[in-house]
């Protein structure tokens, strides 16, 4: 086969990829998306820190594969981590994984004696990211659990890097080998089947019955299929405003800003990264938006920014005193404990009571992005349920408030 193999730098390449050359496979290193063009390969290999990098900028690109309906090999490794990295997140919602670290020195695996790459230097112990699922098959199963770490449907095929075991002078062990590499890339179209096309002007039976039921029954399951394609696309549409609890710079500020374009139905035009990250004119009022993402709580230092963005802004405008206060108004939206989980962020301190008392006292709005985002629904369920304009306006500390939107464990 001719495969393409996407990751990151010179050097970052896959184990598997090695394996696929001894077994006479030719791959072929990228680690751009720039001017390739991916109908002359027969599968592809691509990296968890590929996708992190370049799935947001270029989906289209990825589309392109996903539309070739060959293999797809996304491969992970011990330095991709739930935290960090979107094309873990990616894969976990686009095919309901969930990614777990596991013992991977002691694993059930029928075949070969495959085991995922483990930290340098560590031989016969160590961790690596496995997953779960219900909708896929997988192989090489850890003792006592559900977790593997290979799983496959269809065509697309989701798996740790190899722990290559080599005999004598850089021998791979091919009996160990060669049916995980089968499976991988076995991949049998729906359509594979021989068809002679002057069949259809031939009628027996009850073919007449049958093709009237199929047409009947396949009107239904594509007016089903459009159906979960929309309902599909506004899951992501929300998704999109939920990325505000995870997310950080410019792409927090970019939802943040959408959020507040549609609850104020306003235009926010003004990114200024050497001073306020939003800007925007609400009844004369001068608002100056500071949006960060944080792996702590509210500090002191990010009211005292929020203040200064104010006085920046009207020592220009020549506003002083209380024009200040009358025409000028800070405020600080947060994601706090940004790389925390849903579970361990709500069980920490967002404000301290010196914070509290210092947005007070420096007449600075605050809201934390848990808190934004429940305003933002009960607002789009009840357009009179919330008042954003006069809580940014007219308020200073926010207490958190988002206990409606978080589902609870049944």
């Amino acid at each position: 086969m001719n495969i393409l193999q996407l990751c990151n730098g010179l050097f970052g390449g896959t184990n598997l990829s090695k394996v696929m050359k001894h077994f006479s496979h030719n791959v072929v290193f990228k680690c751009t998306p720039d001017n390739i063009s991916v109908v002359s390969y027969d599968a592809f290999i691509i990296t968890v820190d590929f996708v992190t990098k370049y799935y947001k900028t270029n989906e289209s690109f990825f589309d392109n594969i996903a539309n070739q309906q060959k293999p797809i090999i996304y491969v992970y490794n011990y330095n991709n981590t739930l935290e960090k990295d979107y094309g873990l997140k990616y894969l976990s919602n686009e095919y309901n994984i969930k990614f777990k670290n596991m013992d991977c020195s002691v694993l059930e695996t029928p075949n070969w004696n495959y085991k995922p790459s483990r930290l340098p230097g560590i031989y016969d112990s160590g961790t690596a990211l496995s997953m779960s699922s219900t909708s896929l098959e997988g192989y090489c199963r850890v003792k006592a659990t559900k977790q593997f770490y290979i799983m496959k449907k269809n065509n697309i095929v989701i798996m740790h890097d190899l722990q290559i075991t080599y005999y004598g002078k850089s021998q791979i062990d091919v009996s160990r080998m060669s049916k995980m590499i089968d499976f991988i890339l076995q991949f049998d179209e729906e359509n594979n089947n021989k068809k002679v096309d002057w069949l259809n002007n031939i009628n027996i039976l009850d073919d007449d019955v049958l093709l009237t039921k199929f047409g009947e029954k396949y009107k239904k399951i594509e007016k089903l299929q459009q159906d979960l394609e929309n309902i599909n696309s506004k899951i992501k549409h929300n998704d999109f405003y939920k990325s505000i609890l995870y997310s950080s710079g410019n792409e927090l500020v970019d939802v943040v800003k959408v959020i507040l374009e549609e609850m104020l139905e306003t235009t926010i035009s003004d990114m200024d990264s050497k001073r306020q990250d939003l800007f925007f004119v609400l009844d004369n009022v001068n608002v100056l938006v500071e949006v960060k993402g944080i792996n702590h709580g509210f500090k002191r230092d990010n009211i005292a920014q929020a203040k200064r963005h104010v006085m920046d802004f009207a020592k220009d405008k020549s506003l002083f005193g209380s024009n200040r206060d009358r025409l000028c108004k800070g405020v600080l939206i947060v994601n706090p404990y940004d790389l925390s989980n849903l579970d361990e962020k709500i069980s920490k301190e967002f404000y301290s009571k010196e914070v509290i008392e210092d947005a007070k006292y420096d007449n600075i709005c605050t809201l934390d992005t848990l808190t934004l985002l429940n305003y933002y629904s009960k607002w789009r369920k009840d357009s009179n349920s919330i008042d954003m304009k006069n809580i940014l306006l007219n308020t200073n500390y926010n207490e958190p408030n988002y206990d409606e939107i978080i589902r609870k464990a049944s």
